[in-house]
């Protein structure tokens, strides 16, 4: 099958995982009325699957020895089986399975899509590769935000995650007949130790996961809160929560298709610095606003900007250890992991002590620390390492 069909099945499989992770957040005080339980119990069940990320760097192996076809679709399938709990167990506790299973699933699909398209395609086209397969992250905001707001208040709190697990399932299959069957020597495992002493030995490496720690600490911080801050701030129904995350979800889109113009004209390397510099000027920007056009638009800004930056970085990190690949983005997915756990626990703390505005100001200040880190240890391409 021709590479942009695989793309295509790949990055619609991807969405129904994003779709798994991201709607959680804008509706995440509909979902407590539904079990019945705190908005800051259910904040803390949301953080806890962040740790999860953990469990990456044991899994990134999978692909570089057994091939990216099964584990991708392994991934999907565990994906499926994740978000049904759900709906046969509906309660705290299978949600927070739920929700554990369903994280597992992206850090184990994600460093085996990135490790396939650092395989199949060239470093001088990753970036719209790579940005091509990110639109499955900014689209499960611009259209599944829409629909899991509509099923969730037509349906019930639950329905969701069953058509989730019903998509997935079938694209599971689909997958399974896009991709080519694993070629094994393409893809040799010499083993933990010898990868880690090149982490180790690696200034590019340390850069890199300081860098999208920092990011995406940054981002989770305002990402945790801003459901409970516009459904407050501009008393939205459930229904229009989901189409202002469809907002988000247009920038983000946006911001994917942006970046693969941009990261392999202009280089990975400084559209990132660019793109990052601009969004923390947006997060200092979103705070501003005293009417839901104004915030809407800071949003917009601040998405756009942010998935430049993150879209831009992946291409480039690819190249840091070429050589085990989908071990070394697990251990980049293992930092975001971590930043996004803490940014669970510690954005809603924050926003209760200075407000809104106080996880913008702290989101921006660590945006510009994370442009520093990179700048002092990444370089394009090859001299990465």
């Amino acid at each position: 099958m021709p590479l942009s069909w695989q793309l295509f099945f790949i990055t619609l499989s991807r969405w129904f995982l994003n779709c798994g992770i991201r709607l959680i957040y804008p509706f995440l005080p509909a979902l407590s009325r539904g079990m019945g339980i705190p908005l800051a119990e259910l904040a803390g069940l949301v953080s806890l699957r962040g740790f999860i990320g953990f469990t990456s760097p044991l899994f990134g192996p999978l692909s570089d020895h057994w091939g990216r076809r099964p584990v991708l679709v392994g991934a999907i399938l565990l994906f499926a089986c994740s978000a049904i709990l759900v709906v046969i167990f509906p309660g705290p506790l299978a949600f927070a399975l739920a929700l554990a299973g369903i994280a597992l699933s992206k850090y184990i699909y994600d460093p085996a899509l990135m490790g396939y398209l650092g395989d199949t395609v060239p470093y001088a086209r990753r970036g719209r590769a790579i940005a091509w397969t990110e639109l499955s992250w900014g689209g499960a905001l611009l259209l599944g935000g829409p629909l899991f707001g509509w099923v969730l208040q037509a349906q019930g709190w639950q329905m969701p995650f069953l058509w989730l697990s019903v998509g997935s399932v079938a694209m599971a299959v689909v997958l399974w007949r896009a991709l080519p069957p694993p070629d094994r020597r393409q893809h040799p495992w010499r083993g933990l130790g010898p990868f880690l002493g090149q982490v180790r030995s690696s200034r590019g490496m340390a850069a890199a996961i300081a860098f999208i720690f920092l990011l995406v600490l940054g981002n989770e911080l305002l990402l945790i809160v801003f459901g409970r801050w516009m459904e407050v701030s501009f008393a939205l129904s459930l229904t229009s929560l989901g189409l202002a995350s469809a907002v988000i979800g247009g920038g983000e889109v946006l911001g994917e298709l942006t970046a693969g113009w941009a990261a392999d004209r202009f280089g990975k390397r400084r559209t990132v610095i660019v793109a990052s510099l601009a969004c923390a000027m947006s997060y200092l920007l979103i705070a501003l606003p005293s009417n839901l056009v104004g915030a809407l638009v800071s949003l917009f800004l601040v998405f756009l900007c942010f998935e430049i930056a993150t879209v831009s970085s992946f291409p480039l990190f690819t190249e840091i250890l070429p050589e085990a690949r989908a071990m070394s983005l697990s251990l980049v997915g293992a930092a975001a992991s971590l930043a996004r756990a803490l940014g669970d626990l510690t954005g809603p703390a924050l926003s209760a002590w200075g407000g809104f505005a106080a996880n913008c100001w702290v989101a921006a200040s660590l945006l510009l620390l994370a442009v520093g880190v990179l700048v002092w240890g990444v370089r394009e391409g090859v001299a990465a390492r």
